[in-house]
Formats: structure tokens, sequence, C-alpha cells
């Protein structure tokens, strides 16, 4: 449940809560043979270099309705890169109240910050590629980095991933009181469309005394030439194609559950 006019906490001073949001998104690929591998690289550092990153996380930070403050870009060589956003909370009405003006408020806001890692993993004997995107959305105040969840799961379409969900420190009503979180809470899975849901199986991880919420998603769909770089099942013979597949069912489950099986 959000927080909407009529149920909004009355604080002292602004909202002091730090919300901060984790996502690893694995995608998985398989190249068959090491002479493609060079050509897959390049493509990942295509479809996911700086400038991409950087469109993702712009749009992550209208949709919790964060302004843009500052951004950093980095290449890494011979794959990788990382994006990092400064934003600011756009809530101005504590602002306007209090007659202080925007940099003030910027000044006080600017610990918010959305960023993005890429991380490449290759098997040389497997050909099974598996490269993670890190995401982590930090804010403070009211806006909620769950507000982004269902256009990060459409945009990365990742075969596994985990969301870590955690709130720190604690804001002040005006009666004096701590408030430790300032919406209502059971599962991140609650944040998720219907449509997703359909999409994936989903389980929790939850530690609500301590204010952290984890859940893991998996594809439930499993259709093998999603997963084949510059090749189609039909070329390969049917040994081959169990093989790969089992390559790759097993790569998901022990990325699933975090342990090899």
């Amino acid at each position: 449940m959000n927080l909407t006019p009529e149920n909004k906490l009355k604080l002292h001073g602004f909202n002091n809560l730090t919300k901060n949001f984790a996502c690893s998104a694995y995608l998985l690929s398989y190249v068959h043979n090491p002479q493609e591998q060079d050509c897959y690289n390049q493509y990942i550092n295509k479809r996911f270099s700086s400038e991409q990153l950087t469109s993702l996380l712009t749009e992550i930070s209208q949709i919790i309705g964060a302004t843009v403050l500052n951004i950093a870009q980095q290449e890494y060589q011979p794959q990788g890169c990382s994006v990092t956003l400064l934003v600011a909370d756009q809530n101005t009405s504590y602002v306007e109240k209090k007659n202080i003006e925007n940099k003030s408020l910027v000044g006080h806001l600017d610990k918010s910050h959305l960023c993005i890692h890429t991380y490449p993993e290759t098997h040389p004997i497997s050909g099974i590629n598996t490269l993670r995107l890190d995401i982590e959305i930090s804010t403070c105040g009211v806006i909620s980095p769950l507000n982004a969840l269902n256009f990060i799961l459409e945009s990365c379409q990742a075969d596994v991933l985990t969301f870590d969900y955690r709130i720190r420190g604690f804001t002040r009503q005006v009666d004096g009181k701590k408030r430790f979180i300032d919406h209502a809470l059971c599962s991140i899975q609650d944040f998720i469309s219907d449509e997703q849901h359909k999409k994936h199986e989903m389980l929790d991880i939850n530690m609500p005394e301590n204010n952290f919420y984890s859940t893991k998603l998996i594809q439930k769909k499993f259709e093998i030439n999603n997963y084949l770089f510059k090749h189609k099942a039909i070329e390969f013979s049917q040994e081959i194609r169990d093989k790969i597949s089992l390559l790759l069912t097993q790569e998901r489950k022990e990325i699933y559950y975090g342990k090899e099986f």
C-alpha cells in the first residue's frame, strides 16, 4: 500500500528513511564454438553499452519520481561497464512549506543514487555465457524504488533475478514517535504485475522485523532457441540439443537456488 494524501504520515522535518533496492538479473546464452565467442562479446558490449544502460537508469528515475542531477559512465576492457546516476526527490511540498530554496533540497537529498554494473562470465568448455546485471536504487524521502519493478522485469528479460529491498534509518513524527518504515509491505511480490507473475516462479526470503525483503524469480518458460547465439535448434542433432538444454536448465537452477546440484 502506497501512502496517499489521506493516510500520509505527519513528520517532523524530512523523511530520513533510506530505501535501498538491489537487483541481480542473469541473462544466459549458448555460444556453440570459440570462433563465435568474439562476435558474441561484441554483441553484448553493444547491447549493454554505457549509453544503453544510461537510458535504462534515466527511465527508472522518471518512473520512481526522481530528478537526475549527474551521470557518470565507465567502460571496461575487454568487457563490461558501469553507470551511476545521482538523483534528487522531485517532491517539493516540504520545501514550499518551509520556504527553502530548491538547492537546499538537492543538498539534502543528493545521497540518492541509481547505478548499474555488468558482469559478463563465460565458460570456455560448455559454451554457456551468463551475464549479470546489477542494478541498485538508493533513495531517501518519499520516493520508492519498488515502483520500477515491472519496468525492470520487462526491460531485462532475464532468466533469473533476485530482488533485495531494505529500509534503513528512521524518521520522526510530529509527536516524537520514530517510524522505521513509512508504507505497508508484506512482500516484494505485491508490487509485481499479474502479467509478470504468470511468467515467473517466485520465492520469498523475508525478515520483516529487520525491514529486509528478498524475492527470487525465474522464468517459467524454457525455449532453447531463445538462448542460441547465431544458431537455431534445428541445426543440431537431437543429442546435441538435449545436451545444450541440460546445460542451460542446470545453470538456471543453480543460479536460482544459489548452489550447485
